[in-house]
């Protein structure tokens, strides 16, 4: 339809046309949008979170300064060493020297030749954020992880655990951490503070903080070939049936029985002697069944970032028996009892299951008043991931990934094991329960199959005996400040005890001031990825492409 002049003078009118922005506004935009982005930045880094990189292993194995990447050639075992730009042979070097590095499973030495060997390579520190105003609204509270201004010189950060809290008072005993509160702090009326010792708050915690002893999935097949038997060994009376160990050592099963049958773990240590024999200095192998000479041992603090070729330095010093026992479990019937043991200083502790009600309890021989009961699921024939764990001075028993709930605490009174012992034999002919065999598993009443068997340590601390000012660093007394909190103590140690400069060695302070601390580590966001040695190949239409570099999935994840 033809518009008429009426019409036409109706319709709204054209916009006129805008003129070009001069170009000194588009650049002044530009520079405004980048001005402003910048300062987002700083108030972000510094007031919300903040990257850092773990320079040295004070931490390790929860987080990484720099160092080898490894894979154990004899049990293929993944583990870390830690690098030193220190000269090994320069007095003072310390126990990072990068000669050599130990397989934390088997034991086995191998060299380390970064400018050799293109799998050797040195990996920075991991890269973790840092919640900066966490502390604004919650106190620090213990077992965290917290970057903080090192006293002795406020320019540089330092990354540990925290352990004290201010008003404590604090010892290190025997690998535990000990704890007096402050006077009248929720004491019952008339008592005073009582040492007691500090434990983990939640499994997630526990978790983070245990170290690898052994895994029966990662097995020396050169050393087994030559005769070294399975550090888990059926425990059966003389000419009764017991368990059976598959020919790669890694799956143990049970017929049905009416008697406990016994899997026990015994740590046979193997030491350089052993390893010679399998494996002689030169490559010059014997043809001759080398004589081997399997010695259980008792679990130490070993820890493979720190070795360095030193004699006996595969042992570690102190002995170790806060221990976790992990394994996948399957029986055949709903009849029956699982019992899984630990034993510490000479004590036994039971985690047993009822398999027809799945009735658990926890048991300590001789601690009579000692019976927390929790009724699981009905015990299937499914396999079942079960983890068994007495660390300070509680047990833990946690089946699929999940802790189980009992109806009283499962904290027990100090028992005064302190000292590897061994135990009398439980019947005549049975074979004795030490300490250099600290785990077991049982089974009555039903067919078993048990894999997946691993054996983990709990941190071990060391105290120290006479820091270098002449302080006595074993026991301390951290100050609270109600007049002015910034000035709160508070005692920091690293997870790598052996290898960390913290609170027990500082010259000017044994402790950290509240107005020092700088946040809390939240996440490992890139540990380091693999170099394009470890590309990775991707088909796509039959056409081969090598992806430069592959992220360490594996270690990104939330620091506990």
């Amino acid at each position: 339809m033809a518009i008429s002049p009426q019409n036409a003078a109706t319709e709204a009118p054209s916009s006129p046309a805008v003129p070009p922005e001069p170009e000194g506004n588009v650049w002044r935009e530009t520079l405004e949008s980048v001005l402003i982005a910048f300062v987002m930045a700083c108030m972000f880094r510094n007031f919300l979170a903040e990257p850092f990189v773990i320079p040295t292993g004070s931490m390790a194995p929860t987080l990484q300064g720099k160092h080898y990447d490894l894979v154990c050639p004899q049990c293929g075992t993944s583990f870390r060493k830690g690098y030193s730009d220190s000269n090994p042979a320069a007095p003072g070097a310390g126990l990072n020297a990068t000669t050599a590095a130990c397989c934390p499973n088997c034991q086995y030495v191998q060299a380390v030749q970064p400018e050799t060997d293109k799998y050797e390579q040195v990996f920075e520190g991991d890269r973790i954020v840092v919640n900066k105003f966490i502390y604004d609204f919650h106190p620090p509270e213990r077992w965290d992880v917290i970057v903080f201004k090192y006293p002795e010189d406020p320019k540089t950060n330092y990354i540990k655990r925290l352990i004290g809290l201010p008003g404590e008072t604090l010892k290190i005993e025997h690998g535990d951490i000990w704890l007096k509160p402050p006077s009248g702090a929720n004491l019952p009326a008339g008592t005073g503070p009582q040492w007691e010792i500090a434990r983990k708050p939640n499994l997630a915690k526990l978790r983070a903080m245990l170290q690898p002893v052994h895994d029966q999935d990662h097995q020396p097949e050169e050393l087994l070939a030559k005769g070294w038997p399975s550090r888990w060994q059926n425990w059966a009376m003389p000419n009764q049936p017991g368990w059976k160990t598959s020919a790669d050592q890694k799956v143990f099963t049970l017929d049905k029985t009416t008697e406990l049958t016994s899997l026990r773990y015994l740590h046979l240590l193997v030491d350089q002697y052993n390893w010679d024999q399998v494996d002689p200095p030169g490559g010059k192998a014997s043809l001759a069944q080398p004589s081997l000479q399997p010695v259980p041992q008792l679990i130490r603090d070993f820890y493979p970032y720190n070795y360095a070729p030193f004699p006996n330095a595969r042992d570690g010093i102190h002995w170790v028996g806060d221990l976790a026992l992990m394994c996948e479990v399957q029986t055949a019937e709903q009849t029956g009892l699982l019992r899984l043991e630990l034993v510490k200083g000479g004590r036994v502790f039971h985690a047993e299951i009822d398999l027809a009600s799945g009735i658990a309890r926890l048991r300590i021989p001789g601690v009579e008043n000692y019976q927390p009961k929790s009724t699981t699921r009905v015990w299937s024939s499914a396999t079942k991931q079960v983890m068994f764990a007495n660390v300070d001075d509680q047990l833990w028993l946690v089946i699929n990934g999940q802790p189980v709930e009992f109806d009283s605490p499962t904290t027990y009174d100090h028992l005064g094991n302190t000292r590897p012992a061994e135990l009398p034999s439980i019947r005549p002919g049975e074979q004795r329960v030490t300490d250099h065999s600290p785990a077991g598993i049982s089974v009555q009443g039903s067919a078993a199959t048990v894999s997946s068997l691993r054996i983990m340590r709990d941190v071990f601390y060391t105290g120290s005996s006479q820091a270098t000012d002449g302080m006595q660093r074993n026991q301390i007394e951290l100050k609270k400040n109600p007049a002015d909190p910034s000035r709160d103590q508070f005692f920091m140690l690293g997870d790598n005890s052996p290898s960390s400069s913290d609170s027990r060695y500082w010259l000017t302070q044994g402790f950290v001031e509240r107005r020092q601390l700088v946040g809390k580590a939240m996440a490992i966001y890139w540990p380091h990825s693999w170099p394009t040695t470890y590309s990775l190949p991707i088909m796509i239409r039959g056409v081969r492409y090598d992806f430069p570099f592959m992220p360490n999935w594996s270690r990104m994840n939330f620091i506990r």
